[in-house]
C-alpha cells in the first residue's frame, strides 16, 4: 500500500491572528521501487513568494537512475524509477502548457544530491492551480535500503516565509548531514529578484 508522509508547519502571527501554514509533502512508491516524490503546497503563502529553495541529500547509499527530467520533448511525472528535478519549474508555458517559467539556479542532480534554487523574475509564485495545489519539485530513487535528508524553503525579497526544516527518511533516523553549499545560491537568487524589483527605468 502507498504510504504518504506528510510534513506540515504552522506559523502563527501576532496577537493570536490566524494561523497560516504551508505544506511539505514526501510520498512514496512501494519497496523496493525505493522512489519518492517531492511537493510543496503554498497555502496561504501563494502570491507572497517569489523563491523556492528545495534540497534532498542522501547520507545513506545513494541516489540513483539520475536524469534530467525530460526525454524525447516529453517531461517525467512524478514516481518514475529515476532521479530528477521536474522540469515543469522551467518549462515555456507557450512550449508546455502547466510550464512556470522560473528561473532556476544552483541545480544539483548527483548520487548523492537532487537540489536547486527556483524563483520568478519579477513576479510571485503560486501552487493553488497545481492538483491538490501541490507542485511537484522532484522525485530521487534511492538504493536499497538509503537514507536522505530533506527541506524546502519558500522565500520573498530575501525573508523566509516558510522553512520545513531538515527531515530525513528513514523518519525517525537521528542523522543530520551538513547544510549544503547550495545556500550560497539561494542567496543569489534572492539578491537577484531584489535587484530587479528595486530597480527604476532609466529616464
Amino acid at each position: 500500500m502507498k504510504q504518504t508522509a506528510l510534513l506540515a508547519a504552522f506559523i502563527a502571527t501576532a496577537f493570536f491572528r490566524p494561523v497560516v501554514a504551508a505544506e511539505f509533502v514526501v510520498k512514496p512508491n512501494i519497496s523496493p521501487n525505493n522512489v519518492y516524490s517531492f511537493y510543496v503546497d503554498g497555502g496561504n503563502f501563494n502570491g507572497s513568494f517569489d523563491t523556492i529553495f528545495f534540497q534532498a541529500k542522501s547520507y545513506r547509499g545513494s541516489f540513483i537512475n539520475t536524469f534530467s527530467g525530460a526525454t524525447w520533448d516529453v517531461v517525467r511525472p512524478p514516481g518514475d524509477p529515476f532521479t530528477y528535478p521536474n522540469r515543469m519549474l522551467t518549462a515555456d508555458p507557450l512550449d508546455w502548457p502547466g510550464g512556470l517559467a522560473l528561473t532556476q539556479v544552483g541545480l544539483t542532480n548527483t548520487s548523492q544530491e537532487l537540489s536547486f534554487t527556483a524563483g520568478k523574475l519579477g513576479g510571485t509564485i503560486t501552487t493553488a492551480a497545481e492538483p491538490g495545489g501541490d507542485l511537484f519539485l522532484g522525485n530521487v530513487m534511492t538504493s536499497s535500503g538509503g537514507g536522505f535528508s530533506f527541506q524546502v524553503q519558500l522565500i520573498s525579497a530575501g525573508n523566509i516565509l516558510y522553512d520545513s526544516g531538515i527531515n530525513t527518511i528513514p523518519l525517525t533516523d537521528p542523522t543530520f548531514p551538513e547544510p549544503s553549499g547550495l545556500v550560497i545560491a539561494a542567496v543569489g537568487m534572492v539578491g537577484l529578484l531584489s535587484s530587479r524589483r528595486l530597480r527604476r527605468p532609466q529616464g
